[in-house]
């Protein structure tokens, strides 16, 4: 392999990865939710809303993530972790919260890969009189704009670039882009907040089988052409589910990806393989760049119309690969792919 190709490989290596990270950067359209303008007639109580934080997301969701946050700030790459979503979070220290300290759950669904509508629900402890008092006057570290302050369907919203969180109780606050938090937010107004997630969620959110769970369905809507580019096994990829911990050697992953047919199965299973291929023979000149190449473990088997896919990546490695990629999260988040909002 000639140097420049070798140089070209590991660049492309360190875009796959850093796209894995902020792939909820991209999206397709999402299904609609039909919007009423009523007002329900008994309010949500804080006890509701503590019971079945799942049932405050709108219906329509593309992609579903879940993760256990207490046991992900306790990996290897648990501080840089932390440094990401600081980065990525309007929340200024005067609200004297503590992010590894606070945060404990988080659930988030994807409306849209392009201009990103997201919505998730955040569950710890929150002291909205501090957030209140703090938004006054705070400017986040990371941001260039204050955290900005506006009511909305009896709540209050907090907005930096268009990504916002509203605190609803003690325990539980929603996040995510501003249309989605509105979505969210009128779904409860109007006496619609009942769990409208899909089926095929519903092996995701059990914290007892694991504590990350991930979903994508692919079916009604199409990954972008730079996606698919970039990861060619995503070519007529249906759908993915992949369920995780946090044990040696850091992250562990058991998916599956499901396929139109089984020969396509087949043939994403091969091109999963040369992903890794791919890794092991650039591992060597991006780690003399200075690029993380953290995947230890990539085996792919295909299932009929599955493939099985097992991952496993070093930590310590994934933290300095997640530190690397922040600025380029965090620029990607201020320059507004995640404002085009999507019609309710």
């Amino acid at each position: 392999m000639s140097l420049v190709r070798a140089i070209n490989r590991g660049t492309r290596v360190r875009a796959t990865l850093a796209l894995a990270l902020a792939l909820s950067f991209e999206s397709c359209a999402g299904v609609k939710e039909s919007i009423s303008p009523t007002v329900a007639a008994h309010a949500l109580s804080a006890q509701d809303i503590d019971s079945d934080p799942l049932a405050l997301m709108p219906g329509g969701v593309v992609g579903f993530a879940r993760i256990e946050t207490t046991e992900a700030f306790r990996s290897p790459f648990g501080p840089s972790l932390v440094e990401m979503t600081r980065r990525l979070a309007p929340l200024p220290p005067s609200t004297g919260f503590v992010i590894e300290r606070d945060l404990e759950r988080v659930y988030l669904g994807m409306y849209s890969i392009q201009g990103v509508d997201l919505a998730g629900v955040a569950v710890g402890h929150f002291d909205e009189a501090a957030i209140r008092a703090a938004a006054q006057t705070a400017i986040a570290p990371s941001a260039s704009a204050g955290l900005v302050q506006s009511p909305y369907a009896g709540q209050t919203l907090y907005t930096i670039n268009n990504m916002g969180f509203c605190v609803l109780t003690a325990r539980t606050a929603l996040f995510g882009s501003e249309t989605g938090i509105r979505r969210a937010l009128d779904r409860i107004r109007e006496g619609r907040a009942t769990r409208r997630l899909p089926a095929w969620t519903n092996q995701l959110v059990d914290a007892k089988e694991s504590p990350i769970g991930l979903g994508l369905d692919l079916r009604a809507n199409a990954l972008s052409d730079s996606v698919r580019q970039q990861l060619a096994f995503v070519e007529g990829l249906e759908s993915a589910r992949a369920r995780g911990n946090f044990v040696a050697p850091g992250l562990n992953l058991a998916a599956s990806l499901r396929y139109p047919t089984a020969e396509q199965a087949t043939v994403g299973a091969q091109r999963v393989t040369q992903t890794r291929e791919m890794l092991a023979q650039a591992g060597f000149l991006m780690t003399l760049f200075g690029i993380a190449q953290p995947i230890e473990r990539l085996e792919a088997r295909p299932n009929g119309q599955e493939v099985d896919v097992v991952l496993s990546a070093n930590g310590t490695t994934l933290g300095t690969l997640i530190t690397q990629s922040i600025p380029l999260i965090a620029a990607t988040a201020k320059s507004g792919l995640i404002a085009n909002p999507v019609a309710k």
